[in-house]
């Protein structure tokens, strides 16, 4: 009986997480941000993911069974260069939704460039402690804001 509950109550954790995980990737596709999930990453370095893994993403969604791990935003329109590149259309993203990435518990890397984004952000990206890597070239984050960020995550490479 105590093995069902813990269970349950487990279900309950993992699947409220995997909603908060779609519902992020949602609204960060619908403010034209790129995403990489971590199984992506496996194949760019030659590593074969789990054929256990990869079937249950085919059947159930990646966020079932993956994470994401990188996100990318511009704020300005890039053309595609040429075949297999596509372009990459500007994102708005601004301070107010930034809330997006605390429902993405493995995120390691950030992109932001040429946003909408400034010191009033600043609070929301510290709290993101799983980055590894935060670029904010070209937003409105000011000198002092920047300070505060490498403070706050040390382990985090801040690209100014």
């Amino acid at each position: 009986m105590i093995f069902v509950t813990f269970l349950c109550v487990w279900m309950g954790y993992y699947f409220d997480a995997v909603r908060r995980q779609r519902q992020a990737v949602q609204a960060i596709r619908t403010l034209n941000g790129r995403i990489t999930y971590d199984y992506d990453l496996l194949e760019e370095n030659g590593i074969e993911e789990l054929k256990w893994k990869r079937w249950m993403r085919s059947k159930l969604g990646a966020e079932y069974v993956a994470q994401v791990d990188q996100v990318w935003f511009t704020g300005r329109e890039i053309e595609p260069i040429g075949m297999g590149h596509y372009g990459w259309p500007k994102s708005e993203i601004c301070d107010d939704d930034l809330e997006l990435f605390e429902d993405l518990p493995a995120l390691t890397d950030l992109c932001l460039i040429d946003t909408h984004v400034t010191d009033r952000g600043v609070p929301l990206l510290k709290r993101l402690k799983s980055l590894q890597g935060l670029c904010v070239t070209g937003t409105r984050i000011t000198p002092a804001g920047i300070a505060d960020l490498r403070r706050a995550l040390p382990h985090c490479i801040v690209e100014h």
